[in-house]
């Protein structure tokens, strides 16, 4: 009998390991349900519906024109645009509420690449905290999750601690734009000092940006001369 070398064989007994796994558990697309072969997310029918919010371009870039003018950053990035019933919207339902935190680096290595080949390199990454209450009941801040993964990818630290959430409001999702904001202006302190360092705060979907602008002002108001930019998985843009 022909014995295999120990790296052929590991490879064999892997890929019997790897194919028993997904008869055993099966891995399902996150929006059309459909059987997936391998451990993406999507299948290869509900990727190509994504719609990119790119390029990284001021004059052009969406975020911008969602807050108009009304706050001032060095940055602004999103990956895709989120449309009801979409396969982002799968994407980011699963990524908070289904555990898929895979879903989460995912999303945070893509934002590092398009930021490493712009050259854009902020002092720290900081991601949009959620009430100590929300966390408990899902087990992990998803803003962090992505936040984690540009981190490691880029060599750049993430705290976690520097803008906190200590006022646990209701849900902003039927609010307007300004009741948003008023609903969250006063939720979030800032911990990190006077460091006029140049900050990334990170978040999974930008819908009317009152949350971001919340924690871009009270960080501007304790620390003046720090810079800030913003990268989001995606954002809600409405034709």
């Amino acid at each position: 009998m022909k014995h295999l070398e120990p790296e052929i064989a590991w490879d064999h007994w892997r890929t019997g390991l790897e194919d028993l796994w997904r008869i055993l558990f099966p891995r399902y697309c996150v929006h059309c349900h459909d059987l997936v072969s391998d451990d993406r997310a999507l299948c290869g029918h509900c990727r190509l519906g994504l719609t990119s919010a790119l390029p990284l371009d001021q004059a052009e870039n969406i975020l911008l024109e969602v807050f108009d003018g009304s706050l001032v950053l060095q940055h602004a990035l999103s990956l895709f645009l989120f449309r009801n019933e979409g396969a982002v919207q799968s994407l980011l339902h699963a990524l908070k509420y289904q555990g898929r935190r895979d879903i989460g680096e995912m999303f945070g290595r893509l934002m590092a690449e398009h930021l490493i080949d712009r050259k854009i390199f902020p002092d720290a990454i900081l991601p949009v905290p959620i009430h100590p209450k929300k966390k408990k009941i899902r087990g992990y801040n998803q803003a962090a999750v992505i936040a984690r993964s540009m981190g490691k990818r880029m060599g750049i630290p993430v705290f976690e601690e520097r803008l906190v959430r200590e006022v646990h409001s209701e849900s902003n999702t039927r609010l307007g734009r300004w009741a948003r904001w008023d609903n969250v202006s006063h939720n979030f302190s800032w911990k990190g000092g006077k460091t006029g360092k140049h900050y990334l705060l990170v978040d999974d979907v930008l819908t009317t940006g009152a949350t971001i602008q919340a924690c871009v002002e009270k960080a501007l108001k304790d620390d003046p001369d720090s810079r800030w930019s913003i990268a989001t998985a995606a954002v809600v843009w409405r034709d």
